[in-house]
């Protein structure tokens, strides 16, 4: 699939997108809408060593500091410090759930530790954080001494245990006597250095919270619903086997299209004279139909696979069409039990097509003329209770009925039933010169009318008429440009 067709699958199913996109986005909505607000609290702590006398000692301390902090870290966001702010703040909560909602970050090559705990209460994740720095902080001096400074004497060795009255002593080789540790020593061993944690920045109480994150959600949902409608449309186009242009019902079909009618939205159904757009069109299918079938054939059936492709509309246009080159056009209803034509040219009823079958005497009388001139039908207002499909009739009867038309009228036009719902078309299709086939775009499917086809053999179809259809944006535009030049010459004319 390139670019081209990637857009047209988008532009064809773009209800489908858009559904897609305003869904993910409603659901990013509700989300963020309903869900829990979280809030953060952060402590910030400096980790330092005391006794420094020096250059010396304040280096080796900052380094033990250094790598100390990732212990440190650990410690800060314990069990053990959870549970000492808990019973600080006398909370009825549970250390590990305190635990877990903490976090602790640092810098490589820092002192400076980050305590962060969330909440779903900002006093509360404040309170916390202090807390949990307080604890800390108390528990640092009492986690060991710091570095020990170069020349500090090794700590002497355990003194021997004492020796029981009347117990042997062996004695031990090059045995050298231990001095007793010095005062100096005891004195130095105090002056060691020690951790201390200093709260550098007190928890503050947060004034919007971090969780939920609505643009990030808005994003996620306008991602994932861009995601999914594009899917959506691939997996329609896919699946979709209705007709959607003229190359596709021309392969189908094999004979050519003779005209594209698009969709007239100001009225329920295009009439022939009143619509310039859809007059070309009707000329066009005019025309296309007298080069494919000849100048001699005067007995034309227009029938649709399944119904509902605009066969009756089509069908009178078409007559319309020829009476306008001043023929003597006659309109048969041959959807006897469904009949529209008469209601809609509103003529006076007469007997259906079944009810003159045999008789051609009384076919003369059943014709009607109408208010358009040159065109006339034979059609009924309803259909009467017990009215026979033309199936029932002989196709001989039918046949010659329609001969005999054919030799009072220039032009006899024949709206028929669907072929894959009654035999009725079939038995037209044989008693007619030429067979037009309609489809609808977007809604006749690829299986209609390849079974519409079978059912008409052994007819040959002149030719398709696809309804509905869309006029290219060009072709607007050039119509337009079109009437636009014409109207400055009909007014010059005019004066």
């Amino acid at each position: 699939m390139d670019f081209r067709t990637f857009v047209q699958v988008l532009r064809q199913h773009w209800k489908v997108v858009v559904g897609a996109l305003l869904g993910c986005l409603l659901g990013a909505g509700a989300v963020t809408a309903l869900q829990t607000k979280s809030y953060e609290s952060t402590a910030t702590i400096l980790i330092s060593f005391t006794g420094e006398t020096n250059l010396n000692d304040t280096y080796y301390g900052t380094e033990a500091a250094q790598e100390r902090l990732s212990s440190y870290a650990v410690i800060a966001a314990g069990h053990t410090v959870a549970q000492r702010a808990v019973d600080q703040l006398h909370l009825p909560m549970n250390a590990d759930a305190l635990a877990a909602a903490t976090s602790v970050a640092f810098a490589p090559r820092s002192a400076i530790l980050t305590l962060t705990v969330l909440d779903t209460q900002p006093e509360r994740a404040a309170a916390l954080a202090g807390a949990m720095a307080d604890q800390f902080a108390a528990m640092v001096p009492t986690l060991g001494t710091g570095p020990r400074p170069h020349g500090l004497p090794q700590q002497p060795p355990p003194a021997p245990a004492p020796v029981q009255e009347g117990q042997d002593v062996m004695p031990v080789a090059n045995e050298t006597p231990i001095p007793a540790p010095q005062p100096a020593d005891l004195a130095l061993q105090q002056s060691l250095p020690r951790a201390m944690a200093t709260i550098v920045e007190r928890p503050g109480v947060p004034g919007f919270p971090v969780k939920p994150v609505p643009a990030r959600n808005m994003a996620i949902g306008l991602i994932a619903g861009a995601v999914l409608g594009v899917g959506a449309a691939l997996t329609r186009n896919a699946a979709d086997r209705t007709i959607r242009d003229r190359e596709t019902l021309e392969e189908i079909s094999g004979v050519p299209t003779l005209a594209e009618l698009a969709v007239d939205h100001g009225r329920h159904a295009p009439r022939f004279g009143t619509n310039g757009a859809f007059d070309d069109a009707m000329r066009t299918l005019r025309h296309r139909l007298l080069r494919a079938i000849g100048p001699g054939a005067r007995r034309i059936l227009v029938t649709a696979p399944f119904g509902g492709e605009g066969t009756t509309t089509t069908a009178l246009n078409l007559a319309l069409a020829f009476s306008e080159l001043g023929e003597k056009v006659l309109l048969v209803e041959g959807n006897v039990l469904h009949p529209t034509i008469a209601g809609i040219l509103n003529v006076t009823s007469g007997d259906g097509l079944t009810g003159v079958l045999g008789d051609l005497e009384l076919s003369r009388k059943a014709i009607r003329s109408t208010s358009v001139p040159n065109l006339f039908v034979l059609a009924a207002r309803t259909a009467r209770p017990g009215t026979l499909p033309c199936s029932a009739f002989s196709h001989d009867a039918v046949e010659n009925l329609l001969r005999d038309l054919a030799t009072r009228h220039d032009r006899v036009i024949i709206d028929g039933p669907p072929p894959l719902a009654t035999a009725d078309a079939r038995l037209f299709a044989g008693a007619v010169e030429a067979t037009v086939l309609v489809a609808r775009l977007g809604r006749t499917t690829v299986d209609e009318v390849n079974d519409g086809l079978y059912a008409l053999r052994p007819s040959v179809v002149s030719g398709t008429v696809l309804t509905h259809a869309k006029v290219s944006r060009h072709a607007r535009a050039a119509i337009r440009a079109y009437r636009r030049k014409s109207q400055p010459a009909k007014a010059t004319a005019a004066k």
